[in-house]
């Protein structure tokens, strides 16, 4: 995302988490979602994100740091 292609970058991150059935990924792929959804200062949206990490993937290294971005 360091080229600042937040739409694009969204559409590829969709994709991991609807087609790979991959938790890791998965749930990466969801925080980064939530990152890149705050880049276009959508705020509402990425923390509707970051709790869909949480909620779908407690255990996870990504819960832990969508935890932290949950306000």
């Amino acid at each position: 995302m360091a080229l600042k292609q937040y739409d694009e970058a969204l559409a590829e991150l969709v994709k991991v988490e609807v087609n790979y059935a991959y938790p890791e990924y998965s749930s990466k792929a969801l925080l980064e979602m939530g990152n890149a959804l705050i880049q276009k200062g959508n705020m509402e949206a990425a923390q509707s994100q970051f709790r869909e990490v949480v909620e779908k993937y407690p255990e996870s290294e990504a819960a832990k740091v969508a935890k932290i971005q949950i306000k």
